[in-house]
């Protein structure tokens, strides 16, 4: 299987957005959409965010690291154990990331201050840049 995913992955791409982005928990729901993520459960909303719309949000706390978007262009989505392959990579790095995964689209959301390693990661992964 590890054989599979590495192919697969050789065949696929990642971009890196050049926008910050914010984690915060907030006391309401966002009233505009300009957001990259908003999660709500029972004990909480959180909010990922490009730094810029930090403003339109009553916020609780902030996380005070600036992190960036990776996306993640997989050439054959839902393989099992891909974002297993990609995590366990990223944690031999000492790289901490979140990963998001969309109906077409996977999405890592890293700190700014790893993007060099997670391109490390990626490129080790066979993983071609856009």
């Amino acid at each position: 299987m590890k054989k599979q995913i590495l192919e697969m992955l050789s065949k696929s791409t990642f971009n890196i957005s050049s926008e910050q982005y914010v984690y915060a928990k907030v006391k309401s729901l966002p009233l505009n959409s300009n957001h990259f993520m908003v999660s709500q459960d029972k004990d909480e909303i959180t909010v990922v965010t490009d730094i810029n719309n930090i403003s339109s949000l009553n916020i609780i706390e902030k996380n005070n690291n600036l992190w960036r978007l990776v996306s993640l262009n997989l050439s054959t989505p839902f393989m099992a154990g891909t974002l297993a392959t990609i995590n366990s990579a990223c944690a031999n790095k000492g790289l901490n990331n979140l990963v998001v995964s969309t109906y077409s689209k996977d999405y890592l959301v890293i700190k700014d201050s790893q993007i060099n390693q997670i391109k490390e990661v990626l490129n080790e992964l066979g993983f071609k840049e856009n």
